[in-house]
């Protein structure tokens, strides 16, 4: 009857008999019929039965992607119907056979530990008990986006389970480079990176290189500040190593920051930011207190020296060819008022150079905008409301003995 209801001929009864179980359910019937085909051969049909069982298209990948999505939501229904309907034994059956999986009590557990097991020793270039196939499961499930939250559980259990916390301060940092199976890896990554960068062991190339081969792992994401905070530290304490800070005059010294020295605070800048959002302060404390020190010490107490001697030895505050803030109006603005254009002015207090060409970079990323940038000199003494004054269109500038800023003698507070 369950033949000629499937539209089977008699050669498919040894290849039935044994799962009547499967067959005692109309829904599971109608189901299978759906899935069977012309040239299905028996072994084609007991995986189709089994695709049935749990939920899955008749591949075996796609159902043991099921099941272990069902252990990860700490479920058993679907496992439980394939072992009361006995077709357990053709599903591992098929395991061994496609991905070498073989054990005296096979189950979706004991795979899903062989699996991640398999994935670790075979990403460190070592023998493992499944194959190459098992593997390519392995990054497809990992890469799956109805998948990556059951993946990400699992790893965490058979990360315990195995042991790998212990056995990762053995592996040399390049043997890591491209395992993501773990979310421990990436920490023990992050703390190698980090220590070679602050001991000065590891170049700023070589930190990048291995940061950007990273890029395409699972976790990197979860740590992407963490990754940032190191690749930004590395450059910073290169760069000071190389920067020189000789300043002939207040003009070169203005040129020479313009042209490369305010990189040191923009690096400065960025890698304290992601390192406050990495929320990493164990892991990357050294090497903040590496940055700390070599900012402070080496580039930033250094370059005011040199600005404080150009300082002493002038008689007026002025550092042709650089243009003063004072002459912002003439220069800036009425070019585009004398040829009838309008001109918008959007003044941001304070603004960092570093952050100016941070900014100027993001507006040239726009096909729409150009956009150049260029030093001037602050009036002093250097308080907003003066150098907010300094921007109008002005003859004379100062100051009331209250300190009200004076444009041709008269206020412009408020």
């Amino acid at each position: 009857l369950w033949l000629s209801e499937l539209g089977l001929g008699q050669e498919f009864t040894a290849t039935i008999a044994p799962y009547a179980e499967f067959f005692q359910s109309a829904r599971r019937r109608t189901a299978l019929k759906a899935m069977l085909k012309p040239d299905d051969t028996p072994r084609m049909m007991q995986v189709k039965m089994v695709a049935v069982a749990a939920g899955a298209e008749p591949r075996i990948d796609d159902i043991l992607e099921t099941l272990l999505d069902e252990l990860a939501a700490e479920k058993d229904e679907k496992i439980k119907l394939l072992n009361r309907c006995g077709l357990d034994a053709v599903l591992w059956g098929q395991a061994e056979r496609l991905y070498g999986y073989g054990s005296t009590a096979p189950g979706i557990r004991d795979f899903a530990l062989s699996l991640f097991k398999a994935g670790y020793t075979l990403g460190l270039g070592e023998p493992a008990a499944l194959n190459g196939d098992a593997l390519v499961f392995l990054k497809r499930w990992k890469d799956s986006v109805a998948y990556h939250a059951a993946f990400e559980k699992l790893s965490a259990q058979c990360a315990e389970i195995l042991g790998i916390e212990q056995d990762l301060p053995a592996r040399d940092l390049r043997a890591l480079a491209d395992l993501d199976l773990f979310e421990l890896v990436d920490r023990k990554v992050l703390s190698d990176l980090a220590r070679g960068v602050a001991n000065r062991t590891l170049s700023a190339g070589d930190c990048a290189q291995f940061i950007r081969q990273r890029r395409r792992t699972h976790w990197f994401k979860a740590h992407e500040h963490s990754y940032a905070a190191v690749d930004l530290a590395a450059e910073l304490l290169e760069l000071v190593s190389k920067v020189g800070l000789a300043m002939p005059s207040l003009a070169d010294g203005v040129r020479r920051y313009a042209e490369g020295w305010f990189r040191v605070d923009q690096l400065y800048r960025q890698f304290i930011y992601h390192m406050r959002e990495s929320g990493q302060s164990t892991v990357l404390g050294a090497l903040h207190e590496q940055v700390e020190n070599t900012y402070t010490n080496r580039f930033l107490l250094p370059l005011n020296d040199r600005w404080q001697e150009q300082v002493d030895a002038g008689s007026r505050w002025e550092a042709p060819p650089v243009k003063s803030q004072a002459t912002f109006y003439a220069e800036y603005v009425h070019p585009f008022l004398r040829t009838g254009n309008k001109v918008v002015v959007v003044i941001s207090d304070a603004l960092r150079y570093e952050a100016g060409e941070e900014l100027l970079r993001t507006i040239r990323q726009e096909d729409r905008y150009e956009a150049t940038i260029e030093p001037v000199l602050a009036v002093l003494p250097s308080f907003t409301q003066l150098g907010m004054a300094a921007l109008l269109p002005h003859e004379t500038l100062g100051l009331s003995k209250d300190g009200v800023a004076l444009v041709n003698g008269a206020p412009v507070q408020g």
